[in-house]
């Protein structure tokens, strides 16, 4: 799927995809790059474009092929999102070139070596439910990767052990631990738009690190990287969500609602 009319419905609108947003070509079409021409985006108004954002935040754009919602990780490789593991294994190996390669890990899990020596993708599915629960940027040794992922699966093994009624109690206090942490915000929105529950609309997790990766993918030089301790990073990060928070929230809030209520109007 490319960029779509906004007034134009999705066939991701009433899927329960964790994490989805649309990117606004109105909002990217205001944005000045300096070093390309003044109306570089102006194309892009009017339209949108759906993305997901996983609880790693990575982030891949999602297309519909053949009534199959699909993830795009890279290049030709694109991999089912409402799945299990084996499949979306399968279909990752008939999609490998040559020179790549794809790899089991625990139960869960799917490690695509690719194009970059450096950097892994680690796809993980709830088998169970059948879609893809995250995707991840790891580092080559994966000792660490499969370590996480085997507990994952021995503490989904030793859940379903327990009786009905232990669940629902274990499963309340999961859900309190995860609320008070650092990803309580996104697990919370998260629920609502998977299960429709109270009126929170769900939107992308906001990022509490920056991490050198971060700085790479906006063209950061190398050297510049080196300079920057991990204390600058925090401050980075903390920067960021104090401009998003008394400044910019407010005014997208503001934009996208108008926009909204007008193509309301618009409607017969």
């Amino acid at each position: 799927m490319s960029w779509t009319e906004k007034g134009k419905p999705s066939p991701f609108d009433e899927q329960p995809i964790s994490g989805l947003f649309f990117l606004d070509g109105d909002l990217i079409a205001r944005t000045q790059q300096p070093d390309l021409p003044q109306d570089w985006a102006r194309g892009f108004q009017g339209l949108k474009y759906p993305v997901v954002i996983f609880p790693s935040g990575t982030e891949g754009s999602v297309v519909s092929e053949e009534g199959e919602t699909l993830v795009c990780i890279h290049r030709q490789m694109r991999l089912p999102y409402f799945s299990d593991r084996d499949r979306a294994y399968e279909q990752a190996t008939t999609l490998a070139e040559e020179h790549q390669t794809v790899q089991r890990v625990g139960d869960a899990g799917v490690l695509l070596r690719l194009d970059d020596p450096h950097k892994h993708i680690l796809v993980t599915y709830d088998n169970q439910a059948k879609h893809m629960i995250d995707l991840d940027i790891v580092e080559p040794a994966t000792d660490e990767v499969e370590r996480l992922l085997q507990l994952k699966d021995e503490l989904l093994e030793r859940f379903h052990a327990l009786p009905p009624g232990h669940q629902a109690t274990m499963g309340l206090l999961m859900v309190k631990s995860i609320l008070a942490g650092e990803w309580g915000a996104w697990f919370h929105d998260t629920l609502t738009t998977r299960f429709r529950l109270g009126d929170t609309a769900h939107v992308p997790p906001y990022m509490f690190q920056v991490s050198r990766d971060h700085l790479r993918r906006v063209h950061v030089s190398e050297d510049e990287i080196a300079a920057l301790a991990d204390s600058d990073l925090m401050t980075i990060a903390s920067l960021i969500h104090e401009h998003y928070i008394t400044d910019a929230f407010w005014d997208e809030l503001a934009f996208i609602t108008d926009l909204v209520l007008a193509g309301k109007k618009r409607k017969p």
